[in-house]
């Protein structure tokens, strides 16, 4: 009997570790098949707007540009700015679309054709923005800095009406009241509600700053979401109505109408979407901080930092959120069952079950041993070998340590990593500053380093020596905040030379475009004398023998 024990046991948990498997390939290929369709955006979502009624879809790209896509996905224009789009607002009466980003300018462009109508020069980065009701009010939260920020009002020609200064930065302002009063949120983790004029009405404290306020109109109620992914429902005179709390940062919010669905982004890339009638909680993973979050009837868009647009149909989002769980426990019990079928097929083999056997033996024989190296076992596991297997498990799961839950996500991360881009175009960036910096190294320091050593004069040479090794004491992070601030798109040195010398066409955000931001990398440390380089090769001239110059002075070299 005990013959057959082994291999009857392992072909019934092979049995069962098929099954299993096949229903986790069902489950997963259903979860992936009701998922929505997908707008690749070539580019990472920084922001969207959609006007329904002409089924036209908007995204910011962090690569510069504002783009349009039709009911189908396709592409309709794309207009290009100095940096990212940080907010969009339509305006479905006229046609119009309000834009601004980091490039400091507040564009007005016709929706249906990407003309240029107006652009109004805020001189700040723009945070936030919202029209009224008729577009004829734009309200605007900008900033230079955290402790230089403003909230202002412009009619809709332009002109500015009041401008207010927070003293801290505001990433979300709206109008509500029907247009008669403002609320926006800043990072002093206030929500402040102002009227027409500027003067403050109300100000509510809350638990971190606010990274997000959706107004539904249809209620009259605001949701507010803070850095702490806590949800704060209040209505349009900030009173508080309901108060949630989630894991994760919070970075974006969105409201249904009558609210029945709140979504929540995280900057872990997870979506928490609120059904309150029903009173239910689910939750989605994008691999990608989410940027913003659009609502339109049952239909919600989910911008991220990824190259794709994603489409979820809120009603159908539960159904998608039983398949997954059914998936996983499905695949986990395919990799258990599989295991114990591999285990019973081994011992299955007399030699194989008598070399286990022995191999128990011999360590109870030298158990004093074995007890004695017990500590170096542990410590070596804990520290070498248990980091190496977490990172190997983790690359399979959807994990961060802001959120406590892990989710087996198969080989989704590494499809991602290759299908985003990021990957191969890190490698090509890797592979230009590794190749400048090396070529910086072997030219300017030995160049600099044969030009102090030929010198004649010994108290020049060593004033010149102390000079170009000084700043090694120099932090190297003191260096990357000066050319931070000398790239800076508002303040920076560079910009305002440009501008000083009438080549303000030039200015651009340097850090935040993708055709100057490897290059402006590669130029820091301009004249690249590194110091440290400069002394190897100073040290390896004055080590050559005298002789040799006296040989090459005989030879008639000089």
């Amino acid at each position: 009997m005990k013959r057959f024990l082994n291999p009857l046991l392992a072909g019934l948990f092979f049995l069962i570790f098929a099954g299993l498997l096949a229903l986790g390939i069902f489950f997963r290929t259903r979860d992936a098949g009701t998922a929505g369709r997908d707008i690749p955006t070539v580019g990472r979502a920084f922001s969207q707007a959609k006007d329904a009624d002409r089924g036209i879809t908007l995204v910011g790209t962090w690569e510069n540009e504002l783009k349009a896509f039709d009911a189908k996905g396709d592409p309709l224009w794309s207009f290009p700015t100095k940096g990212p789009i940080r907010d969009i607002r339509i305006d479905g009466k006229t046609g119009r679309v309000f834009a601004g980003g980091d490039d400091r300018k507040l564009y007005v462009l016709d929706l249906a054709t990407s003309k240029q109508l107006s652009v109004i020069d805020v001189q700040r980065r723009i945070y936030s923005l919202d029209i009224n009701a008729d577009a004829s009010l734009l309200a605007v939260s900008s900033g230079i800095s955290s402790f230089k920020h403003s909230i202002s009002l412009y009619d809709a020609s332009g002109r500015e009406l009041w401008k207010r200064d927070v003293g801290t930065t505001a990433r979300a302002i709206r109008f509500v009241k029907a247009g008669a009063a403002i609320v926006y949120g800043s990072d002093r983790a206030e929500v402040t509600l102002l009227d027409l004029g500027g003067a403050v009405l109300k100000t509510v404290k809350l638990d971190a700053l606010v990274a997000g306020i959706a107004l539904d109109e249809k209620s009259g109620k605001l949701a507010v979401l803070t850095a702490k992914n806590s949800l704060y429902l209040m209505d349009e005179s900030l009173t508080p109505l309901e108060e949630r709390h989630f894991t994760g940062r919070g970075m974006s919010l969105a409201v249904s109408s009558g609210m029945d669905y709140l979504a929540l982004g995280t900057e872990q890339g997870r979506l928490t979407i609120v059904d309150r009638v029903k009173g239910k909680t689910m939750e989605r993973s994008y691999g990608n901080q989410i940027s913003s979050i659009a609502i339109d009837g049952l239909d919600a868009k989910v911008a991220t930092m990824g190259s794709s647009l994603h489409d979820l149909d809120l009603k159908g989002a539960w159904g998608d959120l039983a398949m997954g769980t059914w998936s996983r426990f499905s695949l986990i019990g395919s990799l258990v069952s599989f295991l114990a079928f591999a285990l019973f097929a081994l011992l299955s083999r007399a030699s194989i079950r008598e070399k286990a056997a022995s191999g128990v033996r011999a360590v109870f024989k030298a158990r004093i041993a074995y007890i004695l190296l017990l500590p170096t076992f542990v410590l070596l596991v804990v520290f070498c070998y248990l980091p190496v297997f977490q990172a190997f498990v983790m690359a399979f799961t959807d994990w961060s340590m802001k959120t406590p839950r892990i989710s087996f996500i198969g080989f989704d991360n590494f499809r991602l990593m290759v299908e985003e881009g990021y990957f191969l175009v890190g490698l090509k960036n890797l592979a230009i500053i590794v190749a400048t910096s090396l070529l910086k190294t072997l030219t300017i320091p030995l160049f600099i380093a044969e030009l102090v050593f030929a010198m004649r004069n010994s108290i020049a040479k060593q004033a010149f020596r102390f000079l170009f090794v000084v700043p090694m004491v120099v932090p190297a992070i003191v260096m990357a905040l000066m050319w931070g601030n000398i790239y800076d798109p508002t303040i920076g040195l560079l910009n305002n030379l440009l501008n000083l010398l009438g080549l303000g066409s030039l200015s651009r955000v340097w850090l935040g475009d993708p055709a100057t931001a490897i290059w402006a990398i590669v130029f820091m440390g301009f004249p690249f004398v590194d110091a440290f380089a400069f002394l190897i090769y100073y040290g390896g001239l004055i080590g050559i023998p005298s002789t040799l110059f006296d040989a090459a002075k005989m030879d008639g070299l000089k």
